[in-house]
């Protein structure tokens, strides 16, 4: 692990506990190897988040070109950010997979500005199909309201809530063809979500929607 990773990991443990109400369910959800977890997106504090729900496993993300600054490359890559490419980002993230490594997908394909979800993409669902990867539905509460798109600096003091939702197993769709499967696949994950911002929503009472 980069030693970079190790520390902003620990910085980032003791940002969440003291600055905001943070509350973590279904860590059990997380299976040991490789998986592809699927969050909604609704602010820049997302992907540090996933850091630190995953700990002490690593995950791997993809983030926009644009972003890979002369400044930022360093510290995106220590993060293990890694460019937007097109196929390329599809075949590191096929090779990060065939590694047993955990990503992160968005499958939302950006930040949504209203805080709700927005249409998914089905490159999310093509990669696990690909790969034989288990999909973990995720959903992400209060870094909306804690730092939303439109500010250029985070608000401290806001309740924010990540929920893991069991696996989704890949073998029941692959008996339809490839275009088939992925829309099928892209549908299930978003209900399963949806499922989880209900629970989530309603209090987190009960046992998580399976």
């Amino acid at each position: 692990m980069n030693p970079l990773y190790r520390f902003s990991n620990f910085i980032l443990r003791l940002g969440f506990r003291f600055f905001y109400h943070f509350r973590l369910f279904g860590k059990e959800n997380l299976p040991t190897g490789k998986s592809i977890l699927a969050p909604n997106h609704t602010s820049l504090m997302d992907p540090p988040l996933m850091m630190r729900t995953t700990w002490p496993e690593e995950v791997h993300f993809l983030a926009h070109t644009h972003l890979f600054t002369f400044f930022s490359k360093t510290l995106l890559k220590a993060f293990n950010a890694h460019p937007t490419k097109d196929l390329h980002s599809f075949r590191v993230l096929q090779q990060l997979l065939c590694q047993d490594k955990k990503v992160v997908i968005f499958p939302e394909g950006g930040i949504s500005r209203t805080g709700e979800l927005i249409p998914f993409h089905t490159g999310l669902a093509r990669l696990a199909l690909r790969t034989r990867s288990p999909i973990i539905p995720t959903y992400i509460s209060g870094t909306f309201q804690a730092w939303p798109r439109t500010h250029s600096f985070p608000s401290f003091g806001h309740p924010i809530v990540c929920v893991f939702g069991k696996p989704i197993a890949i073998e029941p769709f692959l008996k339809s063809n490839a275009k088939e499967a992925s829309q099928e696949l892209t549908t299930v994950v978003r209900h399963k979500i949806e499922a989880l911002k209900q629970w989530s929503d309603n209090g987190c009472i009960g046992n998580i929607p399976s």
